[in-house]
């Protein structure tokens, strides 16, 4: 086994993150046993300690379970429904889930729009107007996609909405390569988020225009599986 020294600083969460990698990447089949302690501890250049804390927290998300005898075994990253699991799952797990996410990024807005149609008010229309002038000036789009979508999961009035989509969007300020630009060019774009303020200020169903868009939006995807 060839060494892999990590960082000493945080090396617990450094280890961590190599093996969810290891895990959620396919270097260990479903069932496998994790290496021995010491293996990991050599292979990393950390204690047998640092090795512990990074498996015990890959076990406390499920993706490894410790089985009758003592043996830490892989679990099938795509049967874990933690969500800070499937954050892992969809930076390390490949193609499948990085194709599984941008079909979230695709449909997510449906329910939000539904939801924020019916609370949304003429001042709130023009506060996500005035985020699209900002993305039509130059604004860059990451910044643009978190303002505008984590207003509109504010105005559905739902914590767990508002919770999900900030938790989602860390997860893409953090992997910034996740993203995907199935919309469009930027007047595409501009277009389709200047229909939506419209129909939310008008109330004028806003979640059916983006359905429309959700369609394309997923041939697109699927046309380059």
């Amino acid at each position: 086994m060839t060494s892999e020294h990590v960082v000493r600083t945080h090396a617990s969460d450094a280890v961590f993150e190599r093996l969810a990698a290891i895990v959620c990447g396919g270097e260990l089949a479903v069932g496998a046993p994790l290496p021995p302690e010491r293996s990991l501890a050599e292979r990393f250049g950390v204690s047998r300690p640092i090795v512990r804390q990074a498996t015990h927290r890959l076990a406390l998300l499920g993706l490894v379970r410790v089985r009758q005898g003592g043996a830490t075994v892989v679990v099938d990253p795509a049967s874990i429904t933690h969500p800070e699991a499937a954050a892992i799952r969809v930076r390390f797990g490949g193609p499948e889930a990085l194709f599984e996410l941008h079909q979230r990024q695709i449909v997510a807005p449906l329910g939000l729009l539904t939801l924020a149609e019916r609370h949304a008010s003429r001042d709130d229309a023009a506060r996500l107007g005035a985020e699209v002038d900002r993305l039509e000036a130059g604004l860059p789009l990451a910044d643009f996609e978190e303002a505008f979508w984590t207003h509109v999961a504010e105005l559905t009035r739902s914590r767990l909405l508002v919770a999900d989509m900030s938790f989602w969007f860390r997860i893409l300020r953090e992997v910034p390569t996740l993203r995907h630009p199935e919309l469009g060019d930027l007047p595409a774009r501009v277009a389709i988020y200047r229909e939506v303020v419209k129909r939310l200020r008008d109330r004028a169903d806003a979640a059916a225009f983006w359905l429309t868009i959700a369609r394309i939006g997923l041939e697109r995807l699927e046309a380059t599986k």
